[in-house]
């Protein structure tokens, strides 16, 4: 009982606050619905009511019907995107048909349908719907659809970045950080067919403007951005809306072959290459795209103009070759000799082992390390490889070995598409759409080297690595007549965006160390620390929509649901004990080889940091030694070779009514509320470390208080 009280008191609260909110707020809720509103007038401006309007999908055949209300007013929502034939009949009056009437995808396209007093006999053909000024929306937006799409010169297959072609758009460092109108990016909400397709875990970050699944140019028939005048039932999910509709099937079958390629004979060789005598990059793209859409089963009568599919395939092998370079010593300089320019101009030889053992410092090569170098000298010769020299390093030193790495990207993009009238008022509708990469596959540090998840590391940051993604978003969306002025859609979609980063880093590869992390200076490490990052971000969501025509009030009532959860599983260094090796100012060998180099240049710290760091890598010299062990997600104890598991999650829904009320044929007033709730992001293992809830607030310290600040200016 104190449920069902709860609940009615609820239900009275929402009702009274949406009608006083509506009422205060007028014209802040518009429709956003893909479909038809019109209105039946004779020929003296008068409404005619309870006329029968029909649309037939011209595509596929599919019809609808309705009777225009008191007021003359009529409604198609949730049709899907295309050409359609309006056909209105009523007593006394000839029958007028519209041949062609465009519906874009998120919009509500606006029909007027002048009847000619006649007999019903006597048919008005009408070849296409005039352009017409919506007066029942407030919404600005542009629909691109496929047709300019393929006539636009663009650099990529990717429908998404047509948007930022579109006005009011301003990009930042990249593509990924465009916004619309100077919102932020927060703001900006992306889907396919209905379904959330950018990032929910970093919507406020750099990657806002990105979508997960796929949208290839042949594959998507438009691409609608709306930047104001929403409605109540898509407002609560952003104030832009980029919405991406895929292709569908026809009652005819059509097709598409593609080959789109490039090869590096067609490409000029770069300055700099040429002068160090080196050949073009391999650079080889080859693009095959293959579409057909159609009746799904042709020689079924009874499926016959109700059952539709669309199937797409794109692949991309890019076979490519790099060339990278790292660091190597010398033979002589493997044995201790250090050489350098002094100042004076002149080379000087100095031998630091000598050095040391004169000093009765360790005078010797360190095991690990005589091993770390011979498998890097044996790298040298498994390929074709060049010794460059570095500029300020005496060649006898050490010079950047450079060799031809084979690379390969191989990714694929399949979507499919099914609609089925299932009845004259049920329909069915399903997408996919998938993305499946495998990116820099050979990839490695050295020339030969088994440890293929990742390049040479310059300056601390790894210029390639081996990773794949298979992000996909799958719907599935109903759309039933109740009664001829009343319709339902009900759409659930998911989205899965796995990423796979570090291929086989498994940390137990450190074994032939001892289990230790050897970061060796001087020369990039033979086995490199990085760690394998799995991790997924799936969301699902969940809406339903009724639209009601009743007199001159089209209400639209509804709601959403959506949860979405991250986990993250990363090695990291998994209680592996990392090892730093240098020369500390404190330690004897660092005055003792200072004045073991004569005439050394002491105007830049690259000579001497480069004796110093020499000596350290020859004899193995630590400086620090740290740990950091991962939390067993069970057991929550800290255990060595255990993953670092983060899981947190979020659930937001909402609720939304609105009218559009025709108060005459020029005056729409629209009218509406949405309540949107918001849950917390919460820990789903209770292992989650995240910045604390102040942090979250930014500079301001209070709800609701922008003027109120801390002293936390640059939260993290």
């Amino acid at each position: 009982m104190k449920v069902n009280a709860y609940f009615r008191l609820l239900a009275q609260a929402f009702t009274f606050v949406a009608l006083v909110t509506g009422l205060a707020l007028s014209a802040t809720a518009q429709i956003t619905t893909t479909g038809i509103r019109g209105i039946v007038r004779d020929q003296n401006g008068a409404v005619v009511p309870n006329a029968a309007v029909k649309v037939a999908d011209n595509a596929t055949g599919v019809e609808l019907t309705t009777v225009s209300s008191s007021d003359g007013d009529f409604l198609f929502p949730n049709l899907q995107f295309g050409s359609y034939k309006l056909t209105v009949a009523a007593t006394g009056f000839q029958n007028t048909v519209i041949a062609a009437v465009t519906v874009e995808s998120g919009r509500t396209t606006n029909v007027s349908v002048e009847m000619q007093v006649g007999a019903a006999t006597d048919t008005v053909q009408i070849a296409a719907a005039a352009e017409q000024l919506n007066t029942t929306t407030a919404e600005v937006g542009t629909t691109i659809n496929n047709k300019l799409v393929q006539n636009l010169p663009f650099a990529g297959r990717d429908s998404l970045n047509f948007a930022v072609l579109i006005a009011g758009s301003s990009r930042s460092t990249s593509d990924r950080n465009s916004t619309f109108n100077g919102l932020p990016n927060a703001s900006l909400n992306i889907t396919l067919d209905g379904m959330n397709n950018n990032s929910q875990r970093f919507k406020s970050g750099g990657t806002s403007f990105f979508a997960f699944a796929p949208a290839r140019i042949d594959a998507i028939e438009e691409v609608s951005v709306s930047t104001t005048g929403l409605g109540a039932d898509a407002g609560g999910e952003g104030a832009m809306q980029i919405r991406m509709t895929t292709k569908r099937g026809t009652e005819q079958y059509h097709g598409k072959v593609l080959y789109q390629g490039s090869n590096e004979a067609l490409n000029a060789n770069s300055f700099f290459r040429n002068l160090q005598g080196l050949p073009r990059n391999k650079t080889r793209n080859h693009n095959p795209v293959g579409a057909l859409g159609g009746p799904l089963v042709p020689f079924s009568q009874r499926l016959k103009k109700k059952l539709f599919f669309y199937a797409y395939y794109e692949a991309q092998p890019q076979p490519s070759t790099s060339t990278f370079s790292t660091p190597f010593l010398t033979a002589a300089a493997q044995q201790g000799n250090f050489t350098y320019l002094t100042t004076t101009g002149t080379k000087q030889t100095v031998n630091l082992l000598n050095v040391a053992r004169t000093a009765n410092h360790t005078a010797t090569v360190d095991p690990t390390m005589a091993g770390i170098l011979k498998n890097i000298n044996d790298s040298s010769k498994a390929t074709t490889t060049q010794m460059i020299d570095i500029p300020g390093v005496a060649p006898e030193f050490m010079q950047n070995m450079q060799w031809e790495q084979s690379l390969t990207t191989m990714q694929s993009f399949p979507t499919a598409r099914v609609d089925f009238q299932i009845k004259p008022n049920i329909g069915w509708h399903g997408t996919w759409n998938l993305r499946s990469s495998d990116f820099a596959r050979g990839t490695a540090p050295y020339p030969g080297s088994p440890f293929d998840f990742t390049g040479v590391n310059v300056n601390g940051t790894f210029q390639n690595t081996h990773s794949s993604a298979t992000p996909y978003v799958a719907t599935n969306s109903v759309d039933w007549t109740i009664r001829p002025n009343m319709t339902n859609n009900a759409n659930f979609g998911v989205q899965s965006n796995g990423e796979y980063f570090f291929i086989d880093a498994d940390p137990k590869r450190f074994a032939e160390y001892g289990n230790r992390i050897i970061n060796t200076p001087l020369v990039n490490a033979w086995i490199p620390n990085v760690a394998t990052d799995v991790r997924n971000n799936p969301v699902y969501q969940f809406t339903d929509t009724l639209n009601w025509v009743k007199g001159r009030h089209t209400l639209t009532m509804g709601g959403t649901f959506l949860h979405t959860s991250f986990y993250s599983h990363s090695w990291a260094t998994a209680g592996v004990p990392s090892y730093n090796f240098g020369v500390v100012a404190a330690d004897p060998m660092n005055n003792i080889i200072r004045g073991a180099l004569p005439g050394l240049n002491l105007t830049n710290n690259t000579d001497i940091n480069n004796a110093l760091n020499l000596y350290a890598l020859l004899t193995g010299r630590i400086t620090s030694v740290s740990v950091t062990t991962n939390a067993d997600e069970k057991t929550k104890e800290y255990k060595p070779f255990t993953e670092s598991m983060q899981r947190y999650a979020f659930t937001t829904w909402g609720l939304y009514f609105q009218d559009s009320f025709r108060i005459r044929p020029s005056l729409t007033l629209n009218y509406g509320l949405r309540w949107q709730f918001d849950g917390d992001i919460h820990s789903g293992n209770e292992l989650l470390s995240q910045p604390s809830g102040a942090n979250f607030y930014g500079p301001s310290t209070g709800l609701f208080q922008p003027g109120v600040l801390s002293n936390n200016q640059n939260p993290t």
